[in-house]
């Protein structure tokens, strides 16, 4: 999973734009957009946040590159 693909998959799903679901999770709706092109990466209180909001469970897995 890629979490900007997925964050942006269950905003999909729950029929929200850009802008309500930025407006429900409380950031601008650029900030969000920067979150879905990967050009930021979100918080782990915003990342709470979503979660609260959606109803859903993120599992956030760290990868060894070497």
């Amino acid at each position: 999973m890629v979490l900007h693909k997925e964050i942006k998959r269950i905003r999909k799903e729950l029929s929200l734009s850009q802008e309500g679901f930025a407006k429900v999770i409380g950031i601008s709706r650029v900030h969000y957009n920067n979150i879905e092109k990967c050009k930021c990466t979100p918080t782990l209180d915003l990342l709470q946040k979503i979660e609260i909001a959606t109803g859903k469970r993120l599992i956030v897995t760290f990868i060894d590159y070497e």
